[in-house]
């Protein structure tokens, strides 16, 4: 529960490392510097994505649906 209290001052930013580190989360890993960045599980991803973009949400429901097929 550190994380909760944490956020709770505004100068705490919550990072995809410190993220990683403190929650031990499986399937998802950051790396810095060149050519780094944040790196998930596809599944993981593309929940990340539809909770950011309704549109794709909309898109994936919609593969799944048409079992593939875009219309």
């Amino acid at each position: 529960m550190e994380l909760l209290e944490k956020k709770k001052a505004a100068s705490f930013t919550l990072t995809p490392k410190l993220w990683i580190d403190r929650t031990k989360a499986i399937g998802i890993f950051s790396k810095q510097g060149k050519s780094g960045g944040t790196f998930a599980h596809p599944l993981i991803a593309c929940e990340f994505a539809s909770w950011l973009t309704p549109e794709f949400k909309m898109l994936l429901l919609k593969l799944s649906l048409n079992r593939g097929k875009l219309n």
